[in-house]
């Protein structure tokens, strides 16, 4: 498996060291654009830069074959706009697509890596923008699997990626050169699936540098009952197992208690299509949310390690103002000049969503605002755009700009 880079790569803390312009969010500059086309879902975005970036869809096309394809969105000063819609993409697919475990990042030469596979294909693509005009590139094979969708983690300078599976781990290195762009991947690296029942979508994973990563190790606290987590090391220079998983030495194991043990106490963020830590060079925290799953108002908190920290640190508990903690396709990204506020939104019933933040540096966790409309499709996607936005789609229609 390549490596070829130095091993510690994290030289500037990725928690807050400066003024982060979401810490004061209340979604009071947001814009929310509709689509003047309904679509089947979303499966994700990625931006070019500040101003263009794609969201990749499905749409209904005819002859029972959906499609996947994608729009050149723009963000001109704040004011979101389709510049261009429903760019191909796959054209041959099922009569009812419904993975959405799509890949789409940018890549270290600013362009876009897409894997979205349709009809029994693996293909990837490379999207590359020339002033406002964006071109699809010749298909590849890509070797990767589909994975859980938006865990993939490129190595800050290079294009290699961290592709993080339900109980492994893969380094993909990509050949970005348009049309004759390839991929190859490393040997898994595996730890055992009992020990990793949280990750199955459950975490926002941490890298403690570019060769480990950070997970949550289940603890069965008794029969049954996976009522606690704790952190370890995944060593991605090592192929093979590495099971059972070692905790991080001296930090203790936290409960899962705002429930009873063993009860439906987690929060899946899995099916995102985009990394939740895009442009800021890797996340050096891990971060497990823990719903109540019983009451209504509903209630979750969030649990957080970062390298070197004595102890596993818990936000206060966020009692919502009314719906319950639904575990309904969640979904979130860090936003701003650091990895200090994480954004997220969750849809609570057929009626409403709701948006939340976290601030790391003040270990607070919030409730911001509801979007109530009639909901049809559970599944909704939030994005990082750049330092100054994040993109938030959902409801088959709606785009809504997300900006401090």
């Amino acid at each position: 498996m390549p490596i070829g880079f130095a091993k510690s790569i994290l030289a500037q803390d990725t928690t807050a060291t400066g003024a982060n312009a979401f810490v004061d969010y209340d979604g009071s500059n947001d814009q929310t654009l509709t689509r003047n086309a309904a679509v089947k879902g979303f499966l994700g975005f990625a931006p070019f830069n500040d101003e263009y970036g794609v969201s990749m869809v499905i749409i209904d096309g005819g002859l029972n074959q959906d499609q996947i394809r994608y729009d050149v969105l723009r963000n001109n000063s704040g004011t979101l706009s389709i510049a261009n819609q429903d760019q191909s993409y796959v054209t041959t697919g099922s009569n009812n697509y419904s993975n959405f475990k799509a890949n789409i990042h940018l890549t270290n030469g600013g362009n876009i890596y897409t894997h979205a596979s349709a009809g029994g294909t693996n293909d990837a693509s490379i999207l590359s923008i020339s002033g406002s005009t964006v071109t699809k590139h010749t298909a590849f094979n890509s070797p990767q699997e589909t994975g859980l969708g938006g865990r993939m983690f490129r190595r800050p300078g290079t294009d290699q990626f961290v592709h993080i599976l339900l109980t492994s781990a893969q380094i993909m290195t990509l050949t970005d050169n348009g049309n004759s762009s390839s991929a190859s991947m490393g040997s898994d690296i595996f730890v055992e699936s009992s020990d990793m029942f949280y990750n199955n979508g459950r975490a926002i994973h941490g890298f403690k540098d570019a060769n480990t990563v950070l997970f949550w190790k289940s603890i069965d606290n008794a029969s049954g009952n996976l009522a606690s987590i704790q952190p370890f090391e995944l060593d991605l220079t090592t192929t093979g197992s590495q099971s059972p998983p070692t905790p991080v030495s001296g930090v203790s194991a936290i409960n899962l208690d705002l429930n009873s043990p063993g009860a439906s106490n987690t929060i899946d963020f899995s099916n995102a299509g985009s990394s939740p830590f895009e442009t800021t060079d890797f996340n050096n925290t891990l971060m497990f949310w823990e719903r109540k799953g019983s009451d209504t108002p509903g209630r979750i908190r969030v649990h957080h390690y970062t390298p070197g920290d004595s102890s596993i640190t818990s936000s206060n508990t966020l009692v919502f103002s009314s719906e319950s903690d639904s575990d309904i396709s969640p979904t979130g990204c860090f936003v701003g000049t650091n990895n200090d506020v994480f954004l997220f939104a969750m849809k609570q019933s057929p009626n409403s969503m709701v948006i939340c933040k976290f601030v790391k540096s003040t270990n607070t966790l919030s409730e911001i605002l509801k979007i109530t409309e009639t909901f049809n499709v559970e599944k909704c996607r939030m994005s990082r755009w750049g330092d100054g936005a994040a993109l938030l789609t959902y409801n088959d229609v709606k785009m809504r700009l997300i900006q401090a």
